[in-house]
């Protein structure tokens, strides 16, 4: 059975190191090309932080994310990996800690 989140189209991997000082990594692998949006998350649900990337292929691969590059201050995060594609468009969302 496919999970409803992300349709079967990507699986979703923890952040790595975490918690994390300076930069993580957040790996991910799609089951189809598409375009793929990271979002970053305040606890209050506030959008703090976006990076997009377009016509991704299938495959294995990973966002780096600088904490003060994004100018933001050390804390928890929730981050959401959005993936659009053919078959439609599908989220899923993991928790991170910021040192």
């Amino acid at each position: 059975m496919l999970d409803r989140e992300t349709g079967g189209q990507f699986v979703l991997g923890q952040n790595h190191p975490n918690p994390y000082w300076g930069e993580t990594t957040v790996p991910f692998t799609l089951t189809n090309g598409g375009d793929v949006r990271l979002d970053l998350f305040d606890l209050a649900g506030r959008k703090v932080a976006g990076i997009n990337r377009k016509g991704m292929r299938a495959g294995e691969h990973t966002i780096a994310l600088n904490l003060s590059g994004l100018g933001l201050a050390a804390g928890q995060y929730v981050y959401q990996l959005q993936v659009t594609n053919s078959y439609g468009v599908y989220r899923q969302s993991k928790t991170m800690t910021a040192g």
